[in-house]
């Protein structure tokens, strides 16, 4: 599901799906939420996401997927994740929440077999309630932090191949 898909920790996360689905079968909870890479619905050629889909189906819960953008609900940074929304036989099956901010990143669509395009949510790049949100509308009311230097230039001496500050200066910075 990840660029290093055949390490063991990829290995790894792939077991979590299926401990996840494990978990759900025998606990039977009302409503869960499972979130993933992207890559998740086409890792495998999909046969993990279709696997997870049938598994989930197959113990009667009603279920959602779709990729969703944080930076269309209010978040400053671009970060796509899929998601499976499942409610249990019974209970209503939430729709997913309207985006509301302008972020013009494509692919949102999970292509389905027959090569049709499917898209959870509607995108926002032609235009949303809000405007994005940047990284500056984030983090412009905290306080600055200096770097925790005293002096401009640090005096450094050479030890083989690092190099290390004679002095370790300490401020008022975040480590204190």
């Amino acid at each position: 599901m990840n660029r290093f898909n055949q390490t063991t920790w990829s290995k790894v996360q792939c077991e979590m799906i299926l401990a996840f689905l494990s978990f759900a079968d025998y606990f039977r909870p009302k409503y869960f939420l499972l979130e993933n890479v992207r890559n998740f619905v086409s890792f495998n050629k999909g046969q993990t996401f279709r696997l997870t889909l049938a598994s989930l189906l197959e113990m009667g819960y009603q279920v959602r997927f779709g990729i969703l953008e944080a930076g269309a609900y209010g978040v400053s940074q671009s970060r796509k994740r899929a998601f499976i929304w499942a409610a249990a036989p019974g209970e209503i099956l939430p729709e997913w929440p309207e985006p509301m901010h302008v972020f013009g990143v494509p692919e949102l669509k999970i292509t389905l077999s027959g090569n049709s395009q499917y898209a959870a949510v509607r995108s926002t790049a032609s235009g949303a309630p809000f405007r994005s949100i940047t990284v500056r509308d984030t983090i412009s009311d905290l306080p600055a932090v200096g770097n925790g230097a005293s002096k401009g230039n640090l005096r450094v001496r050479k030890r083989s191949h690092l190099m290390v500050p004679e002095e370790n200066p300490r401020g008022d910075g975040c480590f204190d």
